[in-house]
């Protein structure tokens, strides 16, 4: 809601922007140009760009109240760069003897200390954690043609669940019986139209990432 000391100062700046300042009527008629080109209204685009400075500076949506006009949320859909890529794994692990729970013990501390953030023998500096290189493999050791590919990632998430079949259950050396490791992971470089090309020369040989 806005206070009528808000609105005056949003309905100020508003009109402003749009009749003076050399600075910001170059921005404006820019972008006029801009919206000639590809057939748009100067206008409509001048009086948009106004509405966004204003509500930058004062945090008031003034282009409804003063216009009955709302900004087109379609424009939303455009394009505003690439995003990495994000998903969760997870195994349920079950020892069998006293060797698989001691391994399955060494798993975890290792996902767990993997993920922590790294200090310089001096305190002085962080370094950032280990990546992973992660791939799907058939039985026979080969990288997988109908999964897709992953490129370099970061675990960004690291849970157990001691207790997933819902009750606390342990072997005599205290294991736990069965344990449920959920991992989540972030790309660290986006996916590009030619990584495809560079994969396998372009030729389809495989899913693809």
């Amino acid at each position: 809601m806005l206070d009528p000391f808000k609105l005056a100062a949003a309905n100020a700046f508003f009109e402003n922007v749009q009749k003076t300042g050399a600075e910001v009527e170059g921005l404006l008629d820019s972008v006029s140009e801009i919206a000639k080109q590809v057939g748009d209204g100067s206008k409509d685009v001048k009086t948009a760009v106004a509405a966004a400075l204003t509500k930058s500076a004062t945090g008031a949506n003034i282009l409804s109240r003063t216009t009955g006009s709302v900004i087109n949320p379609n424009m939303e859909l455009l394009f505003k760069g690439p995003k990495m890529r994000n998903f969760t794994l997870s195994w349920k692990m079950s020892p069998r003897d006293y060797e698989e729970s001691e391994m399955i013990k060494k798993i975890i501390r290792m996902f767990k200390q993997s993920q922590a953030v790294k200090r310089s023998e001096s305190m002085l500096f962080l370094k950032a954690p280990n990546t992973y290189a992660l791939r799907y493999l058939t039985a026979g050791g080969r990288e997988h043609g109908y999964l897709p590919k992953i490129k370099e990632c970061a675990l960004t998430g690291f849970n157990m669940n001691y207790t997933p079949d819902g009750n606390y259950q342990t072997y005599e050396n205290s294991s736990m019986v069965a344990y449920e490791m959920q991992m989540s992971f972030s790309e660290i470089e986006p996916i590009y139209h030619d990584d495809y090309t560079a994969l396998d020369g372009d030729t389809d040989r495989s899913i693809g990432f």
